[in-house]
């Protein structure tokens, strides 16, 4: 049987809803594609907003795969590789818009974050023995 599709293509399993409004969870977003060549320093940058007013903390769940063409993060194929935890300075009553950066050294990946509403800037760590919670909806939602 089909899953049942929402504008956007994304199958009803992996819909939740957000104050009213249908969000997709679990989408597998490419930072680095396979086989990229990568120079130390290097910034792949991503925007997020929070998910609830006052959130303190932000969490990016960060996944690995061999394939091409995976489009959740609960796919065949893909697996969780860390989570990267960023506290939020001054967490506020209203949704705020997060500009993410991935930056990959010669061994390792730092993430910051720069708060675009209030030109607040925080450091992430990134943790390599968190473990995966299937049933947690994320804390962040891509701004696509």
């Amino acid at each position: 049987m089909q899953a049942v599709q929402q504008k956007h293509g994304h199958d009803r399993e992996h819909v939740f809803l957000l104050e009213g409004k249908e969000y997709s969870k679990n989408l597998f977003h490419t930072i680095v594609k396979r086989d990229t060549e990568v120079a130390a320093d290097t910034d792949i940058v991503m925007e997020f907003s929070t998910k609830k007013p006052y959130q303190e903390y932000i969490r990016i769940n960060i996944y690995s795969t061999k394939e091409s063409n995976i489009t959740y993060v609960d796919d065949n194929g893909c697996d969780f590789l860390a989570q990267s935890v960023i506290k939020v300075v001054k967490p506020s009553e209203t949704l705020q818009n997060v500009k993410v950066a991935f930056t990959f050294g010669k061994t390792e990946m730092r993430v910051t974050a720069h708060d675009l509403d209030n030109d607040d800037k925080y450091e992430g760590v990134l943790d390599l023995l968190a473990e995966q919670d299937e049933d947690e909806t994320p804390d962040i939602i891509l701004d696509e």
